[in-house]
């Protein structure tokens, strides 16, 4: 219950500050929490490790403190993470609002809180990874790698959106987005991008333990993406040029 408290303090001081710029409706004050859960979850994994786990409070407690304190933590932090970047018209300050300063790409409010949850999130796996604490099964598992792939792939997607309405004017709405001939390309061609460097991953050596994993993720990546094309885009689509660009993107 301390470690859950520092966080609303935390939050909580944030907000004031934020409130005394009078950015009380921008993406800072949307991320205040976030950054909030995020500080606290590095300082447990930071805090102990092993030079600093020999020492009160932490030794005694190493497993409280790393584990049981931060467990649903990490969750809220890796959900709150997906909730900002998803967020849509029900919050304008999600669509990347930054006064008094510039949108600019990955350089932001929203996008590098976001980087600096997912960061935390993977740098606490790693310290319970090399605890020696008891944990349950599911953590020792590619699960959590699995969310973490999933979440940063989500953050992409919205770094693209959060591009076309500050810098093409498309409107922050989830219809007018959705509805967006050029966020649908830019999906397709995002996509088909990332697939193909998945795959390509795949064939490192380095990463040879995971090529079946990673291969798969690719061409499961690429299927989706043609699905999408012939049950949203080919929809949108009135003119043969734009049949025949879609139609090159699939094969």
């Amino acid at each position: 219950m301390g470690a859950w408290l520092v966080v609303p303090t935390l939050a909580n001081l944030l907000m004031y500050i934020i409130r005394m710029g009078n950015l009380g409706n921008t993406t800072w004050a949307t991320v205040a929490m976030m950054v909030s859960a995020t500080f606290v979850l590095l300082g447990f994994t930071f805090w102990t490790r092993s030079n600093s786990s020999n020492k009160w409070p932490f030794k005694p407690f190493i497993a409280a403190y790393l584990w049981r304190a931060t467990l649903l933590m990490s969750a809220l932090v890796y959900v709150g993470a997906i909730a900002i970047a998803t967020a849509t018209a029900t919050a304008m300050a999600s669509s990347g609002n930054t006064k008094p300063l510039p949108y600019i790409p990955l350089f932001n409010p929203v996008e590098i809180t976001i980087a600096l949850a997912l960061a935390a999130l993977i740098l606490w796996k790693l310290r319970l990874n090399n605890s020696g604490i008891a944990l349950a099964y599911w953590i020792k598992s590619n699960k959590p790698k699995m969310l973490l792939i999933a979440a940063i792939f989500i953050v992409i997607n919205t770094v693209w959106l959060h591009i076309l309405h500050h810098f093409l004017g498309v409107t922050w709405d989830a219809s007018a987005l959705f509805n967006s001939d050029i966020v649908q390309m830019g999906y397709a061609i995002l996509w088909t991008l990332i697939a193909i460097g998945v795959m390509l991953m795949a064939n490192k050596k380095r990463l040879a333990n995971y090529a079946r994993q990673l291969w798969l993720l690719g061409a499961a990546l690429l299927g989706l993406n043609l699905v999408k094309l012939m049950l949203i885009d080919l929809s949108h689509v009135h003119s043969v040029e734009r049949m025949s660009l879609l139609l090159g993107l699939v094969y």
